[in-house]
Formats: C-alpha cells, sequence, structure tokens
C-alpha cells in the first residue's frame, strides 16, 4: 500500500514539469475536456477560448478546427485539483474521471437554491444558511423531530428538516402540468449518506370522520445542484387526492425519514429498496396490508409532520 502512494505522489509530482506547456495561453488553465485545439503551428487552447480566437494568441498564426490528439489523451492521464479548490476544497489531486466524480457533490460546489421562485447560485456548504434568510419567507425549518403543518392543494411547499447533524430538504409542487402533486424529498449531503435513509410519505384527510389514507415509502437521493436532478421522489394524480381533500381543499401529510438498519436481513434490504424504487402509476395505490403495517408502526398523530430516526426499526 505505501508503495502504491509513494508511485502516486512520483507520479503526480513528475506531471508538473509539463503542466505549464499544457496550459492554455488565454485562460492559463490546463484544458480538462475535449477537444483540445491546436494553430498551424501545435500551440494548443481549449474548446472554451476557442470560438473566440482568431489568430493564435502565442504565434499569431491561423487558427482553424484542428485538434491536438495527443494532448487530449495526455489530458486524460493527468493528475488535476477539484475545480473548487480556490474556494477551499482540499481534496488530493487525481486522474480526471476520479476527480469529476468527486466535483458533482463537493461540497464547494455551486448549487441552485431550491426555493420555488429563488434564482441564487450558492455554495453547496452555505446553502442551509441561504435558506434560511428571511427572502425565503416560505420556507419552514424545523430542528426536532416533529412539525405540524396542514397542506393546501394548490400552493408550492419546502420544508428543511434538521435532525442529528444532517439535513434534509422537501419541495412539493401541487397542480403541475401534468395534474399531479409532485414530491421531492432528498438529502443536503453525500449519496454514500443518502443510501442509508428513506421516506415514507403518508397523506390523510383532516375530517376525524374521514380515515382513508394513502402511505407510499421512498428511497432518498442526494441533492446535487437543481431539483431536476433529483427526479420526482413521489408523484401522485390529484384525483388520489380526493378521497382525503376536505371542503377548504386541505390536506392532512406526514413525512417520516428512516435510517436504514445495519442488522437488518439481507433478504429483507433488498426487497424493501425494490419497493422503494417502484413508482406507482397515478391510479395505483399501495394495499391494505402494507399501509396498515406502516402505519402501526409509525402512527401519524394529527396536523403533523413527523421527522423521526429509525434505530428501533
Amino acid at each position: 500500500m505505501a508503495q502504491g502512494s509513494e508511485s502516486e505522489a512520483a507520479r503526480i509530482k513528475s506531471s508538473e514539469d509539463i503542466r505549464e506547456d499544457l496550459e492554455c495561453p488565454v485562460c492559463f488553465k490546463i484544458p480538462r475536456t475535449t477537444p483540445i485545439y491546436q494553430c498551424e503551428q501545435g500551440h494548443i487552447h481549449c474548446k472554451t477560448c476557442h470560438p473566440r480566437l482568431r489568430d493564435c494568441p502565442v504565434c499569431r498564426g491561423s487558427i482553424g478546427n484542428t485538434r491536438n490528439l495527443v494532448v487530449e489523451k495526455i489530458i486524460c492521464k493527468l493528475p488535476v485539483q477539484c475545480t473548487n479548490f480556490e474556494s477551499g476544497c482540499q481534496e488530493p489531486q487525481a486522474l480526471l474521471d476520479k476527480i469529476t466524480e468527486h466535483e458533482k457533490y463537493c461540497e464547494f460546489r455551486m448549487v441552485n437554491c431550491f426555493y420555488e421562485g429563488c434564482k441564487d447560485s450558492v455554495a453547496f456548504n452555505n446553502l442551509v444558511e441561504h435558506l434560511k434568510n428571511p427572502k425565503h419567507h416560505r420556507m419552514r425549518v424545523k430542528i426536532g423531530s416533529k412539525m405540524t403543518w396542514n397542506i393546501s392543494a394548490n400552493k408550492h411547499y419546502e420544508f428543511l428538516l434538521e435532525f442529528e447533524d444532517r439535513q434534509f430538504g422537501v419541495s412539493i409542487v401541487i397542480g403541475d402540468q401534468t395534474g399531479c402533486q409532485v414530491m421531492r424529498v432528498f438529502f443536503l449531503g453525500s449519496p454514500k449518506v443518502a443510501k442509508t435513509f428513506r421516506s415514507i410519505i403518508n397523506f390523510k384527510s383532516t375530517e376525524e370522520d374521514n380515515d382513508f389514507e394513502i402511505t407510499f415509502k421512498r428511497s432518498i437521493s442526494a441533492y446535487r445542484d437543481t431539483l431536476s436532478d433529483i427526479g420526482a421522489c413521489l408523484s401522485i394524480h390529484q384525483k388520489m387526492l380526493e378521497e382525503i381533500v376536505n371542503q377548504e381543499n386541505r390536506y392532512r401529510m406526514a413525512i417520516c425519514i428512516i435510517s436504514k438498519s445495519e442488522d437488518e436481513p439481507k433478504s429483507k434490504r433488498k426487497r424493501l429498496e425494490q419497493e422503494s424504487t417502484h413508482t406507482p402509476s397515478t391510479s395505483s395505490v399501495p394495499s391494505a396490508e402494507s399501509q396498515s403495517s406502516v402505519a402501526e408502526k409509525y402512527p401519524i398523530e394529527d396536523n403533523e409532520l413527523i421527522l423521526i430516526d429509525s434505530d428501533d426499526e
């Protein structure tokens, strides 16, 4: 292991000697994506700067669309830094494919705020503080295990749920173009940690004499850059909610975020994961047996949005 580390360090050190020769003379950055172009004398420049150039910035020679295939191959084998290193990322240099995977969920990357109507782009590690800004007046932030809320069937909602030093986001879009309520429950952190949680979503009436309810179980994805990157955690047609919407066009929703137990049998864990990745059609409703088992284990109190840690699952 030590030998491999020393070899990697030596390879990275030797690569520094050729970095200056691989820099684009316009932006002074080493190209990270192909194609990489060259002038008639062989001076290279990156694809970002290429459209702005009329002649070579080094020799003033003519520029066409000739690619430098040798440099393109070298770039793919050259250890690079995370693009967010100037913002504070300490990820060690690595080959391009590895560092690209890191950058997808780097805590210093820039992301779009998921609050409806907000156009701001912020560093991911500042997203939570940004969401707590008073200008996000609809944002509901809850620290703890329970939050009381009734849902209006014609409004957007955003929730920020915090417990055990972890943050989860909830986005609810009512009445989109397909006539569905689209809900996203996501983890504000790494995909690896996100996979250790799942959500249980329950819909029921606010009226005491109406005991009809619908319950779903879903996996939780990590937030990347935008809500559209996540996809819908749950898409349910408004017709399915007609049984529970009251005269004021409101109903009750509860969410349980539960952690997957490490000692859960593999066969059971595999079955639950298959259930969580199944997306129901607009006319499908979980069986009475599955709904009752979930409801008994995680009882939904009146008018509550519930967040729990299921170590006792």
